[in-house]
């Protein structure tokens, strides 16, 4: 007697890992943070990956990527913020990982402080300080009497905690200078 059977291996749901789990962040108010979390499910097929943050600060978001972006406000400044990522196969069962890490925010916002100003052939130059990233534009008006500034393009970026600025001098004796820390839209 002889008897044939099939038999039916199913693959048992392996949970994803992390890999090059990010480190600890510091950054200031107002400055842009993005961290990639990247993560490898080993099952066969492999299982699609899903990104979710647990309890995170106001503002912070994760794309369907695993991309974490967050600008700190003035009220979230010089706080510590345990980042936790969760990352969720859609196996059977569905099976999930974290991993946290720290986002310390440092102090609170500074404004932008004119460090110099020259001219030279009929061109301003306006040294500022600055938050990296972000942008700055120039402003001026011909008379202290005068109630609105008017915006002198195009902006720059913040680098090395600096930014610069310029604009051509006009045809009066004197011009007031103010940076303009344009908002994040």
């Amino acid at each position: 007697m002889t008897n044939s059977f099939v038999v039916a291996v199913g693959e048992v749901n392996v949970a994803p890992v992390f890999i090059g789990a990010p480190s600890d962040q510091t950054i200031g108010v107002a400055t842009l943070l993005t961290v990639t979390n990247a993560a490898l499910d080993s099952d066969l097929p492999a299982n699609a990956l899903s990104y979710s943050l647990l309890n995170p600060p106001a503002g912070m978001a994760i794309d369907t990527n695993g991309v974490i972006t967050w600008t700190p406000t003035e009220a979230q400044g010089s706080s510590a913020n345990t980042v936790t990522t969760v990352v969720t196969d859609n196996g059977s069962p569905a099976l999930a990982v974290t991993n946290a890490f720290n986002v310390n925010v440092t102090g609170q916002f500074v404004p932008p402080v004119i460090q110099s100003l020259t001219l030279s052939n009929g061109l301003v130059t306006v040294l500022s300080s600055a938050v990296n990233g972000r942008s700055y534009r120039l402003q001026f008006k011909q008379s202290l009497d005068q109630t609105n500034w008017a915006d002198i393009f195009p902006e720059a970026v913040g680098m090395d905690n600096s930014v610069i600025l310029t604009n051509a001098a006009g045809p009066t004796l004197e011009s007031y200078y103010r940076v303009y820390l344009v908002p994040l839209p």
